[in-house]
Parts: C-alpha cells; structure tokens; sequence
C-alpha cells in the first residue's frame, strides 16, 4: 500500500467508524496515527501480543517485520569514565537500535588454549542484579557468559572474565515513519519531516491502518468526552 492509497483508505475506514460524525484529518494528523499504529503493530508482532506467538515463533511473524533487523560486529571499543567493573568494556552500538534479538561476545585467553576464539553469550542484567551475582561462578561473567548493562547514549558495558575481541549484536531497528506529505512549519514525527513510505511488509499495511483508524476515533471520543464534561 502506498502514501496514496494509505491516506484514501483511512479517510473512508475512518468516515465508517464515525458515520461523519467526526470532522476530517489532515495528512500530517493521519501520519502521526499511521506512525503510532506502525510502531504498536511492530511491538505487538515482536512480543506475541498480536498472532499469540512472538517474534521468531512463526514465519508469518518473522516475515512481517523482518527487514527492520540487522545484524553488526564491534571490535572497536569505546571509552568510557566510570566503569562498573575492572573488567568492564564499552561498545557504541548503533544509534537505531530498538530491541536487541540476540547477541554473543568472541571470547580470547580461555583455557585450553584449543577453545579460542570461543564465543559466550551476552546476557542483559539490571545494576542490581549484577551487584548480586558478580562473583557468583554460576550467574556471574563466565568462559560461557558475559553480562551486559545499558550506560546510555547508546553506549553498552560488557563485564567478562575474559577478554572481547568482537561482540555481535542482532536488532530490531525502529521502522521509519509513515508520512503522507512532507510536514511544514518545523514539524517532524521521530526526528523525520519528509514524506516517507511505510517500509513493512505489505501483509500488515491493513493491520496498521485499522489500528490508527481505531486510535484516531478513540482520540476523538476522549476529547469530545472531555468537552462535553462526561
């Protein structure tokens, strides 16, 4: 479905639900909806929310979103002043980052020295976790086990017992916005204000438009609702 036929279809779906009760959107107000839609449909897809199976559990799941994943390989470490760890290391990863799908660390300097380069899993931990189980030799960073925390600005801290030579990561990137027209007066939907197509796969463009059409009436209804004093 293209911008066109995106537009065209929300103004009729939309006129259905609200039997023209509602008054009409403007394209920069459809594109906001079609973009908030876009992203809960993404989200639903990925959690199991929607279809009850999540993400890689089916073909029709994976296929639905997968050009929003992308896959990357960081040798190169970042500096960062306060680690939470001596043993702590830094990657920037990439700033479209949205949710990560799986990743792993090439480990160096295991023993025997015939494992290397040995690869061990990435785990995601909270601060608090870690503080629990650091020096627990069965939770704790391992010859099979690395523990990751997020520090911000798109900066990940890996504490290992070992040392990293590559750390993998596989991600779901956030999908671009659906705009319908270039948007004026300095506005702009997730940092974007250029018509832009929806890049997912045609077999939920219907999905995404029923679901900003239902959002858009429930908005309209809120606001009549808080108007009216009801």
């Amino acid at each position: 479905m293209n911008l066109q036929e995106f537009s065209r279809r929300f103004d009729i779906e939309y006129n259905n639900v609200m039997s023209n009760a509602a008054p009409g959107l403007t394209e920069s107000e459809k594109s906001v909806f079609l973009t908030g839609a876009e992203e809960s449909v993404c989200l639903g897809i990925y959690t199991g929310v929607l279809g009850g199976a999540a993400f890689e559990a089916t073909e029709s799941a994976r296929r639905s979103i997968d050009n929003l994943v992308k896959t990357t390989g960081l040798t190169e470490q970042t500096v960062y002043e306060t680690p939470i760890s001596s043993t702590s290391v830094f990657y920037k990863v990439p700033s479209d980052i949205w949710m990560v799908t799986y990743e792993s660390a090439t480990l160096t300097g295991v023993t025997p020295a015939c494992l290397n380069p040995y690869e061990a899993s990435v785990i995601p931990v909270t601060q608090d976790w870690y503080f629990k189980v650091k020096d627990n030799p069965f939770r704790g960073p391992s010859k099979d086990r690395v523990l990751r925390l997020d520090v911000g600005n798109h900066i990940m801290e890996l504490v290992s017992k070992y040392p990293i030579s590559k750390y993998l990561i596989r991600y779901m990137k956030r999908p671009l916005p659906i705009i319908l027209e270039d948007l004026e007066d300095g506005l702009s939907i997730w940092g974007r204000s250029v018509k832009t197509e929806c890049e997912l796969n045609e077999q939920i463009h219907s999905l995404i438009l029923q679901t900003a059409v239902q959002q858009a009436k429930v908005t309209y209804e809120v606001g009549l609702n808080a108007n009216t004093g009801n």
